[in-house]
């Protein structure tokens, strides 16, 4: 990706600073479980909040 959202592992964060832009899925994102179907929820709950905020 070659825009600036990108921690200093080379990860995006779940909400990042471009607009619009959100990630879900990927490990360590809030802990271990991010990635797998059963812990990608709270992630995805958190960023449907954000979206909701707007």
């Amino acid at each position: 990706m070659d825009i600036p959202v990108l921690d200093a592992w080379s990860y995006p964060r779940r909400v990042t600073e471009q607009p619009g832009l959100y990630v879900v899925g990927l490990p360590w994102l809030t802990g271990h479980y991010s990635s797998i179907v059963g812990g990608v929820g709270v992630d995805a709950e958190y960023v449907a909040e954000c979206v909701a905020g707007r």
